[in-house]
């Protein structure tokens, strides 16, 4: 496998397998848009690639990734012809589920496939198919991971149904899964109307400022 990313010219500081049959590659340096772009498409050459695809780091944590494979999912237009993603380098496999049939009989979600082995070309394939007025979308069907929700260290979290009801799901404001995206701003200031508010807790006593005698 080595031997194969250094004929693409790419240097790899690591590599893991994340499902077979699928290597993620880790490089020893960043590259430009246009040298990925000629990094997956000289891999992909490959006999020995089945498909090389470049993986999209989450914004706020490089632990989350997202990553382009040969399917494609979209929505077809009414009375749309089932094959107008050929045009555009992809494949009608079937409907996405039986679930998925208009009243006409006619899928709705559609499965297309693209036969390029470039992660970066099926990308391109799916965005000019989600500009054809025959789909209302299409997407790539990635490979990705996620954090799942995050779970503070407060020992008393469990009790706070408000944020995360285990017993009740959705009797709550899904706070966990929110803080998967921020977790706080210092410069939010939230105003509490109320009485009785015990300053030195220790949720507070480092955020407490004064406040307004109304």
């Amino acid at each position: 496998q080595t031997v194969i990313f250094a004929k693409a010219g790419i240097k790899a500081a690591s590599q893991h397998t994340i499902g077979e049959p699928w290597i993620l590659v880790v490089l020893d340096a960043p590259l430009t848009a246009d040298a990925a772009r000629a990094a997956v498409a000289a891999l992909a050459k490959s006999p020995d690639v089945a498909m090389a695809s470049p993986v999209f780091k989450g914004p706020l944590d490089e632990t989350c990734w997202w990553m382009p494979t040969q399917s494609v999912l979209a929505q077809a237009a009414p009375q749309a012809n089932l094959n107008a993603g050929a045009k555009h380098g992809l494949r009608f496999v079937g409907p996405l589920a039986e679930e998925s049939m208009s009243a006409s009989g006619q899928p709705s979600l559609l499965m297309l496939h693209s036969d390029s082995k470039n992660g970066f070309e099926v990308l391109d394939q799916a965005n000019a198919a989600a500009a054809d007025g025959q789909f209302i979308f299409a997407e790539v069907d990635a490979r990705q991971r996620f954090k799942t929700e995050l779970i503070p260290s407060d020992p008393l979290f469990a009790q706070q149904w408000q944020l995360r009801n285990a017993l009740k799901p959705d009797f709550d404001v899904a706070a966990d899964e929110a803080w998967d995206f921020l977790t706080g701003d210092p410069s939010v200031r939230v105003a509490i109307l109320d009485d009785g508010i015990d300053t030195t807790h220790n949720d507070l006593n480092a955020l407490f400022s004064i406040g307004r005698d109304f």
